[in-house]
């Protein structure tokens, strides 16, 4: 980890240093630039910003969320103290503007590893798998003369990913999420939710000549999977704001508040997930995380960069997230 702050604390130098030597030379990122949002492991949360092709255009982007965990939490205690989680979620995404109205594709690929004990007994597994693919919609109801934009989006998540992945060992910690003695994964660690989900959004945009600001405000609703599983229900509030470095480099800096609600298994086997044993591996809480990132133009058509998130307000329940980096492509 104190490689991580070293290495941050590098690229955040750079970003000051050519902020200062940079040229006003027009164009690229001198020409309105796009606010980086960063996305969530179980949300396309830049899809439901105000970030939109060309009408005449198509944009792809490649874009990744990372989480592990520095502990887990329940009831602000620490728990599973042998337990290791690690969540990686690949996304790429194609959209079109047609008139004032977005539509896009999302589909994500989820690497997770699970190592070490749940309660005292041996709970683990590598696993991936294609998630659950997500169309969306977002459209402009409202337009500043000051270069500002109002969008809502909607969308829906259809259960098209793995939500069948074991444990690689059977014991009573193991089995004790699902009926019929399975040692399943609990859903959150799985590449795929098994349900049907609905996302909601409105965002708001300004953009100027060098630096562009987004609010965004997004709710995922979660629906039931096998055995009538339900993912906690998901609300995120993110502020991001972008600076032209120069035509072909860009910084920008986010805020993004999270609660995510508790994971509900009720037919999980007496005496049920709340049991000392599975504490904090079905629970959530709120969270408030910093991400400065950078990002540098390649002949004009690829962005390619990088994002790291600080968490400065840790939840008192479920998986503690440590500081962590992503990657940004877009075409």
């Amino acid at each position: 980890m104190k490689l991580f702050n070293v290495f941050a604390v590098a690229v955040m130098v750079i970003f000051l240093a050519v902020s200062v030597s940079a040229q006003d030379n027009g164009g690229g990122y001198f020409d309105k630039p796009h606010v980086y949002v960063e996305d969530d492991i179980y949300m396309p949360v830049g899809m439901l910003g105000t970030e939109a092709p060309p009408n005449d255009g198509i944009m792809w982007n490649i874009g990744s969320a990372y989480v592990s965990d520095s502990g887990f939490k329940s009831g602000g205690n620490e728990v599973q103290k042998n337990l290791a989680v690690r969540l990686w979620t690949l996304r790429g995404s194609i959209a079109k503007m047609y008139g004032n109205t977005y539509l896009g594709l999302n589909i994500p690929l989820g690497i997770n590893q699970i190592s070490g004990r749940i309660g005292a007994l041996p709970s683990s597994r590598s696993s991936y798998g294609l998630g659950d693919a997500a169309i969306i919609a977002k459209r402009s109801i409202w337009n500043g003369t000051d270069g500002s934009i109002v969008m809502a989006g909607v969308g829906i998540e259809l259960p098209t990913g793995k939500d069948n992945i074991s444990f690689d060992q059977q014991n009573a910690n193991t089995v004790a999420y699902y009926p019929g003695n399975v040692q399943l994964m609990p859903l959150a660690w799985q590449p795929g939710s098994g349900s049907t989900d609905l996302y909601t959004s409105i965002s708001y945009n300004k953009t100027t000549y060098r630096r562009a600001y987004e609010a965004i405000l997004a709710c995922k609703f979660n629906g039931k999977g096998d055995s009538d599983v339900r993912l906690g229900s998901l609300t995120i509030f993110s502020l991001n704001a972008t600076q032209a470095l120069n035509s072909d480099l860009a910084a920008s800096f986010g805020m993004t508040y999270r609660r995510q609600q508790n994971d509900s298994y009720p037919n999980a086997p007496s005496p049920g997930v709340n049991q000392t044993a599975l504490a904090g591996t079905t629970q959530h809480g709120t969270s408030l995380s910093l991400s400065p990132s950078i990002r540098i133009r390649i002949k004009q058509r690829v962005t390619v960069g990088l994002s790291f998130t600080f968490p400065v307000v840790k939840p008192d329940n479920g998986l503690v997230p440590e500081n962590r980096w992503g990657i940004i492509a877009s075409l």
